[in-house]
């Protein structure tokens, strides 16, 4: 059973020996009696990749969430955002903090926390400095304790490259807050049910993601519903549910073996 978690056409165009691993993955993978990922998109790159030789897939949700809820009070005033991930390039949080500096000039009173470590620290704290946002945007590190972040949050916000899935999207959606994400490759749109259950920004531009940010912390009523939904669609990815569908491609395989 091999497990991809990341489409196949944002991997290579990113990867080191792009031909070598292509070649790779065409030599090992039809040995495998079954292939699965969190979206179906990646099953289908896999299919053009490697044609009649694929094996079947499987969409298995990520076990993400031991639990969903309660929803929330939405509080007017809002102002706190936070994002989650490893500072890394393909996060684009450098993307992020320039969003917020727009958003700033409307809302001077925002905050914005980004949680995660790596290797983009140094650029990062340059660019808050550059911005002159010190003290209105902070990188607080790794953190054990996410209910704490998301019970300070009013709005969650991902600026990322790419996303096999989203995983930081749906625990921040478990805990019933507001999601903003630009629409990258592939898992946001999945998961934020095409605009219903959260703000998708097509324009990946500071000014398109800080009007989306400004407009939804506006509208208690719009962020009510994105929490709603949010609760509903992280409940596919609880834990239990996701056992119950691995339990069942280790039958399917078990049994075609």
């Amino acid at each position: 059973l091999i497990t991809e978690h990341t489409p196949l056409s944002v991997f290579l165009a990113e990867a080191r020996f792009p031909r070598l691993r292509r070649a790779a993955i065409r030599a090992v993978y039809p040995r495998a009696t079954l292939t699965a990922g969190p979206l179906e998109a990646i099953g289908a790159q896999l299919g053009a990749a490697l044609g009649r030789a694929a094996p079947p897939f499987v969409a298995l949700p990520n076990p993400v969430v031991d639990d969903v809820g309660p929803l929330r009070p939405v509080r007017n005033g809002a102002r706190d955002l936070v994002s989650v991930g490893r500072l890394a390039p393909e996060k684009r949080f450098d993307l992020l903090i320039d969003a917020f500096a727009e958003l700033r000039r409307t809302l001077p009173e925002a905050r914005l926390a980004i949680h995660g470590e790596g290797t983009e620290r140094p650029a990062l704290e340059a660019r808050i400095r550059a911005h002159g946002l010190e003290g209105a945007a902070s990188l607080p590190g790794y953190t054990a304790d996410l209910d704490a972040v998301h019970r300070a949050a009013d709005l969650f916000v991902c600026t990322s490259r790419r996303e096999g899935l989203g995983n930081a999207i749906i625990e921040a959606m478990a805990r019933g807050v507001p999601v903003v994400s630009v629409d990258c490759p592939f898992g946001p749109r999945r998961l934020l049910r095409d605009g219903a259950a959260g703000r998708l920004v097509t324009e990946e531009l500071p000014a398109a993601i800080a009007r989306a940010m400004g407009e939804t912390l506006g509208d208690a009523a719009l962020r009510a519903r994105y929490a709603e939904a949010g609760l509903e669609v992280a409940r596919d990815y609880m834990v239990a549910r996701a056992v119950a569908a691995y339990e069942a491609a280790f039958d399917r395989a078990l049994g075609a073996a």
